[in-house]
Protein backbone atom coordinates (compact mmCIF):
# COMPACT_ATOMS: atom_id res chain seq x y z
CA UNK A 1 0.00 0.00 0.00
CA UNK A 2 1.43 3.32 -1.07
CA UNK A 3 1.21 6.19 1.39
CA UNK A 4 1.46 9.83 0.44
CA UNK A 5 4.04 11.80 2.38
CA UNK A 6 2.56 15.22 2.92
CA UNK A 7 4.76 18.11 3.86
CA UNK A 8 3.43 19.94 6.91
CA UNK A 9 4.62 23.21 5.39
CA UNK A 10 2.71 22.58 2.15
CA UNK A 11 -0.38 21.51 4.08
CA UNK A 12 -0.31 24.66 6.22
CA UNK A 13 0.19 26.84 3.12
CA UNK A 14 -2.79 25.29 1.31
CA UNK A 15 -4.92 25.45 4.46
CA UNK A 16 -4.06 29.11 5.03
CA UNK A 17 -4.75 29.85 1.35
CA UNK A 18 -8.35 29.00 2.18
CA UNK A 19 -8.76 25.64 0.46
CA UNK A 20 -11.79 23.78 1.78
CA UNK A 21 -11.48 20.34 3.34
CA UNK A 22 -12.81 18.86 0.09
CA UNK A 23 -10.24 20.74 -1.97
CA UNK A 24 -7.43 19.74 0.41
CA UNK A 25 -8.64 16.15 0.28
CA UNK A 26 -8.55 16.16 -3.54
CA UNK A 27 -5.18 17.95 -3.69
CA UNK A 28 -3.40 15.58 -1.30
CA UNK A 29 -5.42 12.47 -2.31
CA UNK A 30 -6.47 11.74 1.27
CA UNK A 31 -9.84 11.53 3.03
CA UNK A 32 -11.51 14.49 4.68
CA UNK A 33 -11.15 12.66 7.99
CA UNK A 34 -7.38 12.66 7.50
CA UNK A 35 -7.57 16.37 6.74
CA UNK A 36 -9.25 16.88 10.13
CA UNK A 37 -6.48 14.84 11.79
CA UNK A 38 -3.83 17.06 10.17
CA UNK A 39 -5.65 20.24 11.25
CA UNK A 40 -5.80 18.99 14.82
CA UNK A 41 -2.20 17.67 14.87
CA UNK A 42 -0.80 20.90 13.44
CA UNK A 43 -2.96 22.92 15.88
CA UNK A 44 -4.44 25.00 13.07
CA UNK A 45 -7.39 27.21 13.89
CA UNK A 46 -10.71 25.69 12.91
CA UNK A 47 -12.47 27.71 10.27
CA UNK A 48 -15.96 28.87 10.94
CA UNK A 49 -18.04 27.80 7.97
CA UNK A 50 -20.81 30.08 9.10
CA UNK A 51 -18.67 33.07 8.13
CA UNK A 52 -18.04 31.78 4.60
CA UNK A 53 -21.50 30.54 3.70
CA UNK A 54 -24.16 32.56 1.89
CA UNK A 55 -26.52 33.00 4.83
CA UNK A 56 -29.36 34.49 2.79
CA UNK A 57 -29.35 31.58 0.36
CA UNK A 58 -29.12 29.04 3.17
CA UNK A 59 -32.03 30.67 5.04
CA UNK A 60 -34.13 30.75 1.87
CA UNK A 61 -33.52 27.07 1.10
CA UNK A 62 -34.12 26.09 4.74
CA UNK A 63 -37.42 28.02 4.91
CA UNK A 64 -38.55 26.50 1.60
CA UNK A 65 -38.34 23.10 3.27
CA UNK A 66 -35.28 21.60 1.59
CA UNK A 67 -33.61 18.89 3.66
CA UNK A 68 -30.25 19.48 5.29
CA UNK A 69 -28.69 16.93 2.91
CA UNK A 70 -30.10 18.70 -0.15
CA UNK A 71 -28.82 22.06 1.09
CA UNK A 72 -25.50 20.46 1.95
CA UNK A 73 -25.09 19.24 -1.63
CA UNK A 74 -25.67 22.81 -2.83
CA UNK A 75 -22.87 24.11 -0.61
CA UNK A 76 -20.57 21.09 -0.83
CA UNK A 77 -21.12 20.18 2.82
CA UNK A 78 -22.76 17.30 4.66
CA UNK A 79 -26.25 17.56 6.11
CA UNK A 80 -24.96 17.43 9.67
CA UNK A 81 -22.83 20.51 9.06
CA UNK A 82 -25.85 22.34 7.64
CA UNK A 83 -27.87 21.49 10.74
CA UNK A 84 -25.06 22.76 12.96
CA UNK A 85 -24.91 26.02 10.99
CA UNK A 86 -28.69 26.51 11.08
CA UNK A 87 -28.61 26.07 14.86
CA UNK A 88 -25.87 28.69 15.18
CA UNK A 89 -27.94 30.99 12.95
CA UNK A 90 -30.95 30.24 15.19
CA UNK A 91 -33.14 29.22 12.27
CA UNK A 92 -36.38 27.46 13.09
CA UNK A 93 -35.73 23.83 14.02
CA UNK A 94 -37.57 21.25 12.00
CA UNK A 95 -38.54 17.72 12.84
CA UNK A 96 -38.48 14.91 10.33
CA UNK A 97 -42.01 14.05 9.33
CA UNK A 98 -42.85 10.38 9.55
CA UNK A 99 -44.11 9.01 6.29
CA UNK A 100 -47.56 7.45 6.35
CA UNK A 101 -46.64 5.44 3.29
CA UNK A 102 -45.28 1.94 3.84
CA UNK A 103 -42.49 0.42 1.80
CA UNK A 104 -44.92 -2.28 0.75
CA UNK A 105 -47.18 0.39 -0.81
CA UNK A 106 -44.36 1.38 -3.16
CA UNK A 107 -43.59 -2.22 -4.00
CA UNK A 108 -47.22 -3.16 -4.65
CA UNK A 109 -47.59 -0.15 -6.94
CA UNK A 110 -44.69 -1.57 -8.99
CA UNK A 111 -45.96 -5.04 -10.03
CA UNK A 112 -42.57 -6.26 -11.28
CA UNK A 113 -41.14 -5.91 -7.75
CA UNK A 114 -43.95 -7.74 -5.98
CA UNK A 115 -42.44 -11.28 -6.24
CA UNK A 116 -39.11 -10.01 -4.87
CA UNK A 117 -40.83 -8.22 -2.00
CA UNK A 118 -42.90 -11.28 -1.06
CA UNK A 119 -39.78 -13.48 -1.21
CA UNK A 120 -37.93 -11.05 1.06
CA UNK A 121 -40.91 -10.87 3.41
CA UNK A 122 -41.05 -14.68 3.71
CA UNK A 123 -37.29 -14.94 4.33
CA UNK A 124 -37.54 -12.26 7.02
CA UNK A 125 -40.39 -14.10 8.76
CA UNK A 126 -38.44 -17.36 8.65
CA UNK A 127 -35.37 -15.74 10.19
CA UNK A 128 -37.49 -14.08 12.85
CA UNK A 129 -39.11 -17.35 13.90
CA UNK A 130 -35.77 -19.15 13.78
CA UNK A 131 -34.23 -16.64 16.17
CA UNK A 132 -37.25 -16.05 18.40
CA UNK A 133 -39.02 -19.38 18.07
CA UNK A 134 -38.31 -22.86 19.37
CA UNK A 135 -35.67 -23.63 16.75
CA UNK A 136 -33.21 -21.17 18.32
CA UNK A 137 -30.37 -23.06 19.99
CA UNK A 138 -27.15 -21.82 21.49
CA UNK A 139 -24.04 -23.84 20.73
Amino acid sequence: MKTNKISDVEFIEKYNDGLSHQELSAHFCISSTTIQVYVKRLKLLKRELIDKIDKERLTKLWNQGYSASEIGREFGLCGTTIIRITRKMRLKERRIKKSTKKVSDDVVSEPSLLPFYRNWQNQYRQRKTTVLGSSYHRH
